[in-house]
């Protein structure tokens, strides 16, 4: 018999790790999501199929607008299922047969009155979730308030599409549309710890999306670390199109924002934009930055990608720092330059079309290789760029302007912006009007005018690849007349001068006799003197023209030059005076000044009161020497001298010392002048477990304001290690698993054993270097007699280091046979109420408090069927058997008959 329950036992484990797949749609006739098994049997409520879902599962959705139930019950996942939009609503569709843009399958946060906050909240998911064909719609954040979701505090103002916290995502062909937050990110608010993968998006679509900060995203960390390598994926957004997202607060970032981010590199928040296209759609005055966030400066700008990018911002002013990485990125494109259609799909002549990068395919986590409507992404040689892909051909803009002037002497390189090198083009000339000595020269991909003169002269272009056209086949080249400008050099003031010729070839000169100067120079004075030059006859009046064709004298100066090494630290007094190199009897009068400023930074030095009888004083360009003022460095008062902890916890969790012996509250720390610096104590490896009282461990104080202050530090060592007293597992044999599963800081748990046995036996798992059982106190250890009904035993547990330091576990094993018509009418646990426990029907909990209790019901191979807060449960759709119930911190055997 014994073999026989075996054997069951082993089969529904095996079909429990086994991932299944569920079938949703919008007008199922089936409420039952545990047999929404197939297409025939599709549930009509998603939620409830999430919830049967476990983690690997697929949940396949058909056609249709699924909507949120309340402004604060959002679609909510908790495990690491894979959903699928797109299938058509009729038939039995498989995958071939998903197209999300005309099968479209709407996640909604549309209400009879209002807007929900959000539509969908990914909660401490137990693997990657992956979401494919949605479409995110409607929903209005405008709530300052915070709901609890599965114990998860989420703000109503964040994350309007999708709020992520403690999870990873893989997303493919969604698309967030219309959605407004008053908070951060409009479509997603990702807030994940270090070490784990931040998002990644393939072949998504995110339009006209608006927030206070993060028009489309919004990044925070949950935890402050530094990493040192590429040890997780980075947020990356692979073809996707970004349109007319915005922001109401002026540094909010209209496509990403970052919160809160801390440590010197954040690797798991530095962005990839791969073959994307990012167009704001309004003017460089209205629109804000692509990027921002409330520290960035702590970001490693040379992590931030933009490869294969199509976009009207500017990457160097709009917010991406002073090195941003860039790879073939078009800035300041027009809406004529993107051309797309009213879908967002690239029209013929769009340089989105056959600009994207086949290598960037493969970094995506979702592994695909299609668009947003399931077509293949490589048509005509190479990847469009953004969420759809066209049969169009790319355009080559080989020259800026199709009407080119080429001034004499200069060469014109005709080159072409296809981001590739396996497109080659074939060049030709064919020359119009003209003298003799007036010509061009066209090989190969350069021009160059050898005679000026404003002819003009024809090339042709074609190419020699059939993914690909030029954007026009002729251009005509006007040769003109090389600019030159003038200067001169004074031999003796008013008298003699010397005219330069700059900007002329090297072989060209121009001897005296071939010009003429008027100017006059008899008196030097703060009015400038004009000299006028005027070419004769000569090679210069064919290929060079004057800038202005004159050029002025300027009044004699005095060069002053700031001594070096001067500053100070931050919140310190000015020096008396700014010094520089003084010259003996020179007449100097007054003194130097700087630039305002108190902030710790450099500061250029100005003339201030400084002064000389005859001559302007000016600084001599060449020098760039600058009054710097330096962080301030914190002056301690109670750095901590010994750290306490118990034995297995992380640096982060010790009690700090001072050298009084106190424990330490809050750091306290001076500036200059006795300004108080506020900050906070940390390791720099908090995670680190402490084995010894020898090693020394860096903790550091880090300043609330470090831009003004810098971050302290000091090596200490652990004084004191307290000892634990925990058990490492319990084994109750005969019995079912232990419920809840151990953990050796839950101190209760419940059994179940079978009617027929009569004797049990109680085993523990034990640290023999850290604890023992209490020699004390009596433990139930070993072989137990077990009565019908509930028994309870103990077992007590010392630390060997601290004798006062103890714990008490306590089992609870209940003998009997729940079959059906052998169970009770009731049972009462503590402050719990549970009735009927065998039912055909309802069963109804009630707490001592009157609150409605979180409810969960397991079958016997411990799958979680039901998790919601409900003062009753309808088993009648459930199959016959036993389960069991968890309420109120109880658990309770249930019999479904």
């Amino acid at each position: 018999m014994k073999r026989s329950l075996l054997l069951i036992a082993g089969v529904l484990w095996c079909a429990a790790v086994t991932a299944e797949r569920f079938y949703v749609k919008a007008d199922g006739t089936n409420s039952n999501a545990f047999i929404a098994t197939s297409w025939e049997k599709a549930c009509n409520n998603l939620q409830s199929v999430i919830d049967v879902a476990n983690r690997g599962d697929e949940i396949w959705v058909a056609k249709g607008i699924y909507s949120v139930t309340s402004r604060t019950a959002p679609f909510v996942i908790d495990k690491g299922v894979h959903i699928y939009g797109g299938f058509p609503a009729t038939g039995n569709p498989d995958m071939n047969s998903r197209n999300p843009q005309t099968q479209e399958t709407v996640l909604s946060g549309r209400l009879s009155s209002a807007s929900a906050c959000h539509i969908l909240a990914i909660l401490s998911a137990d693997g990657n979730v992956i979401l494919d064909g949605f479409i995110f719609q409607n929903a209005n954040g405008d709530s300052s308030a915070s709901t609890t979701i599965r114990g998860i505090d989420i703000p109503g103002n964040n994350g309007g599409g999708i709020y992520v916290f403690n999870s990873s995502v893989i997303a493919a062909r969604l698309t967030f549309r219309n959605i407004q937050v008053t908070g951060k990110g409009a479509a997603v608010y990702e807030e994940i710890p270090a070490g784990m993968d931040a998002g990644n998006y393939n072949s998504c679509l995110f339009a006209d999306n608006t927030a206070g900060y993060g028009g489309v995203y919004s990044h925070k960390a949950l935890t402050t670390y530094n990493a040192s390598a590429d040890t997780e994926r980075p947020l990356m957004f692979i073809n996707c199109t970004f349109f007319g997202n915005k922001v109401t607060e002026e540094e909010g970032g209209d496509i990403l924002y970052y919160e809160k981010t801390q440590g010197e590199k954040n690797r798991n928040v530095s962005p990839q934009f791969l073959n994307c296209i990012i167009y704001s759609d309004r003017s460089e005055y209205e629109r804000g930055h692509i990027i921002n966030g409330n520290n960035l400066s702590i970001v490693d700008y040379k992590d931030i990608g933009f490869a294969n990018v199509l976009t009207d911002y500017y990457t160097e002013s709009e917010g991406l720092g002073s090195n941003p990485l860039t790879v073939n990125v078009r800035t300041g494109a027009t809406k004529e330059d993107i051309k797309l259609d009213a879908n967002y799909s690239p029209l013929k002549g769009s340089w989105a079309v056959n600009r994207g990068n086949t290598e960037y395919l493969h970094r995506s986590a979702s592994n695909i290789s299609t668009d947003i409507t399931g077509a293949s992404r490589i048509r005509l040689g190479y990847p469009d760029l953004g969420a759809f892909e066209t049969l169009n051909k790319g355009v080559l803009q080989l020259l800026e302007d199709h009407s080119v002037q080429l001034p004499y002497g200069d060469i014109l390189k005709i080159t072409n912006d296809a981001w590739t090198d396996d497109v080659s083009f074939k060049f030709g000339s064919s020359y119009t009007g003209g003298i003799e000595y007036i010509k061009l020269e066209a090989n190969n991909s350069t021009a160059r005018a050898v005679r000026a003169g404003g002819k003009d002269i024809t090339i042709s272009v074609t190419v020699e690849d059939d993914n690909w056209e030029p954007a026009y086949g002729e251009y005509t080249v006007s040769t003109v007349k090389r600019v030159i400008s003038i200067s001169k050099t004074l031999t003796e003031t008013g008298t003699t001068f010397e005219v330069l010729f700059n900007n002329m070839l090297i072989d060209d000169l121009v001897r005296n006799k071939d010009y003429s100067v008027t100017a006059d120079i008899s008196k030097l004075n703060n009015t400038p003197s004009v000299l006028h030059v005027q070419f004769l006859n000569t090679i210069a009046s064919v290929n060079y023209a004057f800038a202005e064709g004159k050029d002025n004298f300027q009044q004699l100066f005095w060069l002053i030059h700031p001594t070096d090494n001067q500053g100070k630290e931050y919140g310190g007094n000015n020096p008396e005076e700014y010094g520089y190199a003084e010259i003996e009897n020179t007449g100097f009068t007054g003194k130097l000044a700087r630039e305002m400023g108190e902030d710790p930074g450099r500061y250029r030095y100005t003339i201030g009161t400084l002064s000389h009888s005859n001559y302007p004083v000016v600084f001599p360009t060449y020098i760039d020497r600058f009054f710097e003022i330096t962080k301030c460095n914190p002056r301690m008062v109670n750095w901590p001298v010994r750290i306490t902890l118990l034995e297995g916890q992380k640096l982060s969790q010790a009690i700090l010392w001072d050298e009084k012996d106190q424990e330490i509250k809050q750091p306290l720390a001076w500036g200059i002048n006795g300004k108080i610096i506020e900050g906070i104590f940390h390791f720099e490896n908090g995670n680190a477990v402490p084995q010894d009282l020898v090693t020394p461990y860096k903790i550091l104080f880090t300043p609330s304001d470090t831009a003004r202050y810098t971050v302290a530090e000091k090596n200490v060592t652990v004084s004191y290690i307290r000892g634990t007293a925990l058990l490492k597992n319990i084994t109750v044999v005969p019995g079912a698993p232990l419920s809840p599963a151990f953990d050796p800081l839950v101190f209760t748990y419940v059994t179940r054993v079978a009617i027929n046995e009569a004797t049990i036996r109680i085993s523990v798992d034990i640290d023999a270097v850290t604890a023992r059982l209490d020699p004390n106190l009596l433990s139930d250890v070993g072989s137990k007699n077990v009565a019908l009904g509930e028994n309870k035993f103990y077992i007590n547990v010392v630390s060997l280091k601290d004798a006062t330091i103890k714990t008490q576990y306590t089992v609870y094993v209940l003998r009997g046979d729940p079959v059906e018509g052998n169970g009770i009418e009731n049972i009462t646990v503590g402050g719990l109420k549970v009735y009927p426990t065998v039912t055909d029907g309802t069963i109804y909990i009630e707490t001592v408090d009157g609150n409605v209790p979180e409810v969960r019901v397991y079958n016997l191979t411990g799958k979680l069927l039901l998790n919601a807060r409900q003062n009753s449960i309808n088993l009648s759709s459930y199959p016959n058997g036993l389960y069991f119930l968890q309420a109120d911190g109880k658990t309770i055997k249930v019999v479904k008959k």
